[in-house]
């Protein structure tokens, strides 16, 4: 009998422990299910009130839009939800990437601001200048706009028309320009003093990591010798193709990772070496970086850091280090959403709160003064009396807000001058220098 009964007890409690179990996963996942339902449920009630209440007329699809604008720009800087109409100008941009005016710029709250006038192009014939703020476009104001879409409404087809609206200061005027076809070099090379070379990489486009390796061609046939260091310039470089970014890196380490790709999806992982040739440089590096460098250029910059390969001289980068990928749906709109984090050698991720900090901080001079006359005006703002607390109190936030704007910008413009003629006004590439110069402070 007890044969009979241990078995048949031990089954029983085998079933029940499974029953139990399941019941459990199963609450625990209805509890989950409602806790969704629950968040869709605000959402449809909140849409529906919306429609049926609001004072004015509302567009479904408008509606719908702007939803997932709020909640693709809630989720990280780089997220971002795109309409019909932006996606479409995004990606006719992007069909005609190098065709265009010939400017560089950056958002604004007017709209955008011209950073860089590219030599030869139809922005440099009609008189756009560096600063110059573009307000419009074909009368379409750009104020607002997600930056993608006021970029490209300056891009198109070479041999069409724009009219841009610039303001200069306190003026405002028409431009007319004839879009063209523009080649805007890669990379910009001197050769220094002491036999050292100076390379600058303002992007990283297809064949970025070519025009490298043929500017080091050019120094070292300039040098009658292989070059002793290399300064290599990263400042104000937006990123760009990974590919092109790797092969450079490639070309100062051995058979080492270089950068590693991890997401929730095991879809986006994947972990990118460098190898080892015969071509590789063996030399003394530094590489300088500031806010503007991001994405491609941190990981170049982040890589060699992370290696022990270079010294990092300049300030805290933009801090771009994710990847993003693109759906699009039936209505014409795109959602574009991070999906992965880069991470360096050392197993850090690049912080999109704090970049990539330099070895050597060395601020431009005209951050300085910037930083100077902040310190100046708030020193005043706390010392004058008889100032309203709540007007003091607006002013010096006022002024901290200002202190958030990086003014430590290097104009391409300045690539084409000897680089012996701009070390006085740029204490990062002379720190840079002295570095090369200097090997006992290494």
């Amino acid at each position: 009998m007890r044969r009979t009964v241990l078995p048949f007890l031990l089954v029983f409690l085998v079933f029940g422990i499974f029953t139990l179990a399941g019941l459990l996963c199963t609450m625990s996942s209805w509890a989950a299910g409602r806790e969704v339902y629950a968040a869709w449920d605000t959402l449809a009630r909140a849409f529906h009130e919306i429609q049926a209440r609001y004072v004015d007329p509302v567009d479904e699809r408008s509606l719908a839009h702007a939803a997932l604008k709020g909640v693709a720009e809630s989720l990280d800087p780089h997220s971002r939800f795109f309409d019909p109409e932006e996606w479409q100008a995004i990606q006719e941009a992007d069909s005609a990437a190098f065709e265009g005016v010939g400017v560089r710029v950056e958002p604004d709250p007017a709209g955008l601001r011209v950073v860089e006038v590219v030599p030869g192009s139809p922005a440099e014939g009609g008189g756009i200048q560096v600063e110059d703020r573009i307000v419009a476009v074909d009368g379409r104001a750009l104020a607002g706009l997600p930056p993608e879409v006021a970029r490209a409404a300056i891009a198109g087809p070479r041999g069409q028309a724009v009219v841009l609206r610039v303001r200069r200061e306190t003026t405002e005027s028409d431009v007319s320009l004839v879009r063209d076809r523009i080649h805007e070099p890669a990379a910009w090379a001197d050769l220094l003093p002491g036999g050292h070379g100076y390379v600058a990489l303002v992007h990283f486009q297809e064949g970025s990591a070519a025009e490298f390796d043929a500017a080091i061609e050019r120094l070292t046939a300039r040098n009658a010798a292989p070059l002793r260091g290399l300064v290599l310039d990263l400042r104000d470089n937006p990123g760009g193709l990974l590919d092109e970014a790797i092969r450079v890196v490639d070309r100062f380490v051995g058979d080492v990772a270089i950068v590693e790709t991890r997401g929730r999806d095991e879809r986006e992982n994947a972990l990118e070496r460098g190898a080892l040739a015969p071509t590789d440089l063996d030399l003394p590096l530094v590489v300088l970086v500031n806010a503007g460098s991001a994405s491609a250029s941190e990981i170049v910059a982040g890589s060699l850091q992370a290696l022990g390969r270079a010294v990092l001289v300049g300030t805290p980068t933009w801090g771009k280090g994710s990847v993003q990928t693109l759906w699009t749906f039936e209505d014409g709109s795109a959602l574009k959403v991070t999906v992965a984090r880069y991470f360096l050698p050392n197993g850090r991720p690049i912080d999109h709160r704090t970049g990539l900090v330099p070895d050597v901080l060395v601020p431009s001079e005209e951050a300085r003064r910037f930083e100077a006359l902040l310190g100046e005006l708030t020193r005043r703002v706390e010392t004058t009396e008889g100032l309203d607390a709540a007007d003091r109190a607006r002013v010096l936030l006022a002024l901290e807000h200002a202190a958030e704007r990086d003014p430590d910008r290097v104009h391409r413009s300045v690539l084409g001058v000897a680089v012996a003629d701009r070390i006085p006004a740029d204490p990062a590439l002379a720190r840079a220098i002295a570095w090369l110069d200097a090997p006992a402070g290494r």
